[in-house]
């Protein structure tokens, strides 16, 4: 453990120290669960070493709906979007931040689950989750025109459900050193657009923009997939920002 430029043994670490070192995380401006994560380790290190300084210490914490996670502003979406893309990254990109869809329920979908005007998403679990409708966004339709003219390119005479493939008509995969995975797609076009990005990122940035620009939450929350909206608000977040607008609103 590092404070104010000097290295503390576990075993001599004080409580002094741990309120100094969650006063610093504070300041940093880090969430909650990355707070609880240091000092989980923190004490842990104590014990190891039977320091004991954690033993009868309660340790308060603050509400916090963030999960440790970032999301991009309304520029940088765009700007991702104007990034350099081929149709099957493209794709990727568009079913996650324009409708947000996870990695495992993009590699699920097949073409017959596009409709007229919706999508028929198979959710998370081993065995498929649950099945919900999600409509297009609007730059959906072109994305899947370019996309379904490259992918007849790829497949020639075979026949492939799926909707999204890679070389010689394989399915995209979830993690790959080759190039054909979904989350090196993503951080692929990220870095393009100099952006440093997730799957998790997109999809998170989605339902944020959403509710930002003033949609339910209850509404996010079907488009998700999402059985509560806890676990919707625990995605879109609110900083200290969020609150700051909220109180602009009150006029008295």
């Amino acid at each position: 453990m590092s404070q104010h430029g000097e290295d503390y043994c576990p075993r001599r670490v004080t409580k002094a120290h741990i309120v100094s070192f969650m006063e610093s995380m504070r300041r940093d401006g880090l969430c909650v669960t990355t707070q609880r994560g240091y000092v989980m380790a923190l004490k842990k290190l104590c014990q190891h070493c039977n320091n004991r300084v954690f033993d009868g210490m309660v340790i308060g914490w603050s509400a916090d709906t963030r999960q440790n996670v970032d999301w991009l502003d309304k520029d940088q979406a765009a700007e991702l979007l104007d990034a350099p893309m081929d149709s099957r990254e493209d794709m990727v990109i568009t079913l996650m931040l324009c409708m947000g869809l996870r990695r495992v329920e993009v590699i699920r979908l097949n073409v017959q689950d596009i409709g007229d005007g919706w999508i028929t998403v198979n959710g998370k679990g081993r065995l498929g989750g649950k099945l919900r409708t999600v409509p297009f966004h609007p730059r959906f339709v072109k994305v899947l025109d370019r996309w379904m003219k490259k992918r007849k390119d790829i497949l020639g005479d075979a026949s492939e459900d799926a909707l999204l493939l890679y070389r010689s008509g394989r399915r995209v995969s979830r993690y790959s050193l080759n190039g054909s995975a979904i989350d090196q797609m993503v951080r692929t076009v990220g870095y393009r657009a100099g952006l440093d990005i997730s799957c998790h990122t997109l999809r998170r940035t989605f339902g944020r923009l959403l509710w930002r620009a003033g949609v339910k939450t209850e509404t996010i929350a079907r488009i998700y997939g999402h059985t509560s909206t806890i676990q919707t608000l625990r995605y879109i977040g609110v900083n200290m920002d969020d609150m700051t607008s909220a109180m602009k609103q009150l006029t008295f």
